[in-house]
């Protein structure tokens, strides 16, 4: 698609399952995608994504901008990890045992297969990596939400870490609130954006106008963060 003085390219993807929604999804390598209903005309997907094209232009910009995401894929040494906003990089230590940890620039990981790339050690490597990050969410988000709790004036909600593939958060009843573990590749002013963001909902459950003001009231910058959270961390799913 041509719009202004750019060329667009988009890959359709239709499904049985979409009945009336549109998905439109920009990743850092450049691809976009467009998730729609089996259906839909692709004129009218055409249309679609000429009205966000402006979207798209500036999530696409912002990824060329910017350093290659700290996300692994093949899980093997000196792939960059990204834990806290801060990149380290993989130090995969095969036929060892022990608990991943951090060293200097390094997270080290331990496996028992011998120190050789491979199917199975992406698989171990990932398992481990998916269970630290995991237990140092249940560590850390806790602390961050008794503070911004202290701050705001309210009462403790009950917290869990979650793995959601669609969220980095959510508040359900009885005020349980969830946060996922990918968060914690985020910097701290990202990560306590998304629970100041959860928190606010222990007083609107809603997005109303009374909901964004009670979170400006706590958090003035909270569009930038969340502007960043989501063109930067959108696919921080491993």
């Amino acid at each position: 698609m041509q719009w202004e003085s750019q060329t667009l390219s988009y890959q359709i993807v239709r499904s049985q399952r979409r009945k009336k929604t549109v998905s439109i999804s920009v990743h850092p390598d450049g691809g976009v995608r467009v998730a729609v209903p089996a259906a839909m005309a692709t004129a009218e997907v055409d249309a679609m994504v000429l009205k966000d094209a402006a979207w798209i232009s500036q999530k696409l910009e912002f990824y060329r901008s910017q350093d290659p995401p700290a996300v692994p894929s093949d899980f093997v040494t000196g792939e960059p990890v990204s834990y806290l906003g801060v990149v380290y990089y993989l130090a995969v230590d095969g036929g060892s045992t022990g608990s991943v940890h951090i060293n200097g620039q390094h997270i080290h990981v331990p496996i028992t297969l011998p120190a050789v790339d491979g199917l199975l050690q992406a698989t171990q490597v990932r398992s481990a990596l998916i269970a630290w990050f995991f237990d140092q969410a249940c560590q850390f988000l806790p602390q961050r939400i008794r503070h911004w709790c202290s701050t705001i004036g309210l009462p403790l909600p009950h917290a869990m870490v979650a793995d959601q593939k669609r969220c980095w958060g959510s508040c359900g009843p009885g005020n349980t609130i969830r946060l996922n573990w990918r968060i914690m590749q985020s910097p701290v002013r990202l990560v306590d954006y998304v629970v100041v963001h959860e928190l606010m909902h222990m007083i609107h459950a809603n997005h109303s106008r009374h909901y964004w003001r009670t979170v400006a009231s706590v958090m003035p910058d909270y569009k930038d963060r969340r502007k960043e959270l989501k063109l930067r961390y959108a696919d921080l799913d491993w």
